[in-house]
């Protein structure tokens, strides 16, 4: 398990990944790894309900976010 800080001007989280493996050591499939953030359980209702507004899921909206974060800072 890895922990990262992500101080950006809409997040400012840390987060906990678990790297893809399986407890018996096996590589998973694509999405099998998890992301666990500690927030607040307002901010997290606020979140998860804007989201179902938009007709999107949490989820799809972090995965996003971290897709941007990644091309962004990604060393060229």
């Amino acid at each position: 398990m890895q922990c990262i800080y992500i101080d950006d001007a809409c997040f400012k989280y840390y987060l906990f990944l678990s790297m893809g493996k399986k407890r018996d050591g096996k590589e998973g499939s694509k999405k099998s790894s998890q992301l666990v953030i500690r927030v607040g359980r307002e901010e997290r209702d606020a979140f998860v309900a804007l989201c179902d507004e938009m007709d999107t899921s949490a989820a799809r909206e972090i995965r996003h976010f971290m897709r941007r974060f990644v091309a962004k800072h990604k060393k060229k």
